[in-house]
């Protein structure tokens, strides 16, 4: 029977142990089979950087975001953009309509960037050190990019990883040290194999060492693992207090730019182009993207609400006032300011909840604002041309919601005042 090594906490000096059979074990069992993923598909040596900038692309996408939802924006990447030297071609708008629904838009734009970046260099970065230096990789995708397709000799570690030498070594508590100390003997047992030692650790907590009801009796390091006979009590760790979602009360304004001869609300909405403002490039979650123009309620006087935004976008028609950070100009007549209807949509961002308000806006022909708000760029765009933008999903969420409103909005709902 096998003897259980003392149990150590963070901080603490890890037991001797020889983790070669380890390393051993975990490559015979990621021989034997794991997922077929279409960033896997191993490269000849003379398209080893082909393979690295695929291999980039994935794990950028990966960052918070499950691998089923991944695999199909992988494949439509790949062939739109198949090489760097493509991708570095390409403009920010269009490959952030690309990554529309993968949230954390930041990541598509270090992707363009770092393309740039590395066609600028005077050769492809190969190792971990040169590939950190690519903007937005952290040690995580450089380390997994330098192993999997270089082989050189670095660890991976993701929560994954965490989990599995959480529980194989018996740690209570955090210990950021500890995990890349024992990640790097496992690949360095793998000998010449470091980048398949790093996948089996990831490919291990994804479908045998999980989070919940874990598989103990099918993991290749069972006979190792001191967590073995009570995996959960080691991983996950004791939880902080979770914080409850934040709900948040939007009006989303659907703003648009009729034909003068429009007779109908139909005519209106398919004569028309739309007032979008683009999110400033700094934020964190939404970087970059176009979105319709939106206000945080602060009142139940929606009416109000939506002459505040128009005061913001068109000082002739909100009433007549102006705003000084403006470079705007209009002879706007407004034709039509409709709630769509008393029930907001339900949108949520990490821990916010949207009750989303959607009012619907029409300006006359004449109306030529353009230039930037006091906050914003704005464009006018056409439906169609919405799909080729980096657009926010609030954005098609409140489109679709006005898009129905307008094509069959009774007469008696138009907004009085």
């Amino acid at each position: 029977m096998k003897t259980k090594r003392a149990r150590y906490c963070c901080g603490a000096a890890a037991p001797p142990k020889d983790l070669e059979d380890c390393g051993e074990a975990l490559l015979r069992w990621w021989d034997r089979g794991h997922r077929s993923m279409p960033w896997r598909r191993e490269a000849p040596l003379a398209d080893r950087f082909q393979w690295a900038y695929q291999v980039w692309v994935s794990e950028v996408m990966l960052q918070q975001t499950q691998v089923d939802r991944v695999v199909p924006y992988y494949e439509k990447w790949l062939a739109k953009w198949p090489t760097v030297d493509a991708l570095a071609e390409a403009s920010i708008d269009e490959v952030r309509a690309l990554w529309t629904g993968l949230g954390y838009y930041r990541r598509a734009a270090f992707l363009v960037e770092g393309a740039k970046q590395i066609v600028a260099m005077d050769a492809p970065p190969k190792t971990r050190d040169a590939w950190l230096k690519v903007k937005g990789v952290g040690p995580y995708t450089a380390a997994a990019i330098a192993s999997i397709c270089f082989d050189e000799r670095v660890p991976v570690v993701d929560g994954n990883v965490v989990r599995v030498l959480a529980r194989l070594r018996a740690v209570e508590e955090p210990n950021e040290k500890l995990w890349w100390r024992l990640a790097g003997e496992i690949v360095n047992a793998a000998c010449d194999r470091p980048g398949d030692a790093n996948q089996a650790l990831m490919e291990l907590g994804a479908t045998v060492c999980t989070k919940a009801n874990p598989s103990c009796d099918a993991c290749p390091l069972r006979d190792e693992c001191d967590g073995a006979d009570n995996p959960e009590r080691y991983y996950p760790f004791k939880k902080s207090k979770t914080t409850k979602p934040k709900r948040v009360r939007l009006l989303v304004c659907v703003l648009q730019r009729a034909a003068a001869t429009a007779a109908d609300d139909r005519d209106l909405w398919t004569n028309g182009d739309f007032a979008i403002l683009r999110r400033p490039e700094d934020d964190a979650l939404l970087s970059g993207l176009w979105q319709l123009p939106s206000r945080l309620l602060e009142t139940d006087d929606i009416d109000a609400e939506i002459d505040a935004v128009l005061e913001d976008l068109l000082p002739s028609v909100g009433g007549g006032g102006s705003n000084n950070n403006n470079n705007n100009n209009s002879d706007a007549v407004l034709r039509r300011a409709r709630l769509t209807d008393d029930k907001p949509l339900a949108h949520s961002i990490t821990n916010r909840r949207y009750d989303i308000h959607v009012a619907w806006l029409v300006v006359d022909a004449a109306a030529t604002t353009s230039g930037t708000t006091s906050s914003s760029s704005l464009e006018w765009c056409d439906e169609a041309g919405l799909a080729a933008k980096g657009a926010s999903s609030i954005l098609a969420k409140a489109l679709g919601k006005a898009r129905s409103f307008a094509l069959a909005a009774p007469p008696e709902k138009k907004r009085k005042g």
